[in-house]
């Protein structure tokens, strides 16, 4: 009886640290800071070796952010493909058109992935009696 009382107190013990520790714990901050702003006006460049792997995720880029109503431009409606990778080019091309956001992203690799599903058989009652 005493050892059973012990194992009691002992995780009632270990239930009351546990609740106080987390109600102790508490956050004043939201997920932004003070240097976070709204964006007004984005622009999307993706830098690809072939040109439409470009536009169809610089044209990904414009719609999830019209859907958020932001006003969004693609690169490759105000940049050629040769000049995609030139930093100064998209600097200037930035500051003409007013964006304050440059969405950038690179293609790193591309794989393709077989996947072998096997059959699955499905046997019904009526399929079972006649066999047995």
């Amino acid at each position: 009886m005493i050892q059973f009382r012990f194992k009691i107190d002992l995780l009632v013990g270990i239930a009351v640290a546990l609740f106080s520790a987390c109600s102790a714990t508490q956050s004043n901050q939201s997920g932004k800071t003070r240097h976070m702003r709204r964006i007004r006006k984005g622009y999307g460049n993706c830098s690809c070796q072939r040109p439409i792997y470009r536009r169809i995720i610089e044209d990904e880029y414009v719609l999830q952010l019209k859907a958020r109503g932001v006003d969004a431009i693609a690169s490759y409606s105000t940049l050629p493909d040769s000049s995609q990778d030139d930093q100064k080019a998209i600097a200037k091309m930035v500051e003409q058109l007013g964006a304050d956001t440059v969405l950038v992203s690179r293609l790193v690799s591309k794989r393709s992935v077989r996947v072998y599903y096997p059959a699955t058989i499905f046997l019904s009652a009526a399929l079972l009696r006649n066999m047995a």
